[in-house]
C-alpha cells in the first residue's frame, strides 16, 4: 500500500510540473498522509471522492486550477476536486493538520514549524529558491535606510513563515535579534494596509504581494535574502 502511494506521489509530481511555468523561488507540494486513505478508498468503489487542494496566488497550482487539466485527469476514476485559496502557508499547514487538505503548496518555513507540532507530511516536489521574491519594505519616505534601523521599530509579517525567517535572518546579519524589534503579526492583506497607513514601519513580505507593493511606487526595498552580497536563499 505504502509503495502504491508513493507512486501514485511520484505520477501527480509529474503531472503537475508538465507544462507549467516554473516560479523562480523555492516552493514545496506537500501531501498529508490522509491521502494514502484517499487514493485507497478510490480504487476500492466506485463511489466519488474529493481531492482537497490548499493553494496560494501566482503559484503553479493556482495555474493548474484555472486550466482545469487535474480534474478532466481525475474526472474518469470518480475523483473531483476542491480547491481553497490561503494567504499564506501557515493557515494552509494549520488546515492540512485539521484534515481539511489533502494536498498543499507553500515556501520552505511553514511545513518545518508544521512537522515539529507533530504533523505527518509527505514532500511531493520542491522548486530552486530565488532570493528576489521575498524581501523587506519600508514606506518610500520611511527614515529607515538600513536593517540595523530597524532596532525598537514595528515590523509586520505572518507569524511563522518564511517572511519570519527572513526577518530572523536579515536582523542577524547585521549584529541584530528578533527582541531587538516589536514583532506585529498580520496576514498580508493586513499588514499592506498597516504599513500604508505608517501604523507598522517594515513588512516582511514574498511575492506577489511584494511586487504588487512595490508597482504601487510608495514603498522601497530595505531588504531581500541577498543582504546585498549575491548570495542565494539558501544562505538565509
Amino acid at each position: 500500500m505504502i509503495a502504491q502511494f508513493l507512486n501514485r506521489c511520484q505520477n501527480l509530481r509529474r503531472f503537475i510540473n508538465s507544462g507549467l511555468s516554473r516560479k523562480n523561488f523555492t516552493w514545496l507540494l506537500i501531501i498529508g498522509l490522509s491521502l494514502n486513505l484517499f487514493f485507497s478508498a478510490c480504487s476500492s468503489n466506485n463511489e466519488t471522492k474529493v481531492l482537497r487542494i490548499g493553494y496560494q496566488r501566482l503559484t503553479d497550482l493556482e495555474i493548474l486550477k484555472n486550466r482545469g487539466t487535474l480534474e478532466e485527469r481525475l474526472k474518469n476514476q470518480g475523483i473531483s476536486v476542491k480547491w481553497s485559496l490561503f494567504q499564506s502557508g501557515t493557515p494552509l499547514m494549520e488546515a492540512m493538520n485539521s484534515d481539511k487538505l489533502d494536498l498543499g503548496g507553500v515556501g520552505e518555513v511553514p511545513p518545518i514549524f508544521a512537522q515539529a507540532a507533530g504533523t505527518d507530511l509527505v514532500y511531493v516536489s520542491t522548486k530552486p529558491p530565488a532570493p528576489i521574491a521575498y524581501g523587506i519594505l519600508v514606506n518610500k519616505n520611511s527614515p529607515i535606510e538600513n536593517l540595523a534601523d530597524l532596532k525598537g521599530k514595528q515590523v509586520t509579517f505572518v507569524k511563522g513563515s518564511s517572511a519570519h525567517f527572513l526577518l530572523i535572518a536579515a536582523l542577524k546579519s547585521v549584529g541584530r535579534q528578533i527582541t531587538d524589534i516589536k514583532p506585529v503579526y498580520l496576514s498580508p492583506s493586513d499588514a499592506r494596509l498597516a504599513l500604508s497607513q505608517g501604523r507598522v514601519d517594515a513588512w516582511s513580505i514574498w511575492d506577489p504581494f511584494l511586487g504588487l507593493a512595490e508597482l504601487s511606487g510608495d514603498v522601497k526595498l530595505l531588504a531581500d535574502p541577498t543582504f546585498g552580497n549575491n548570495q542565494d536563499s539558501t544562505s538565509f
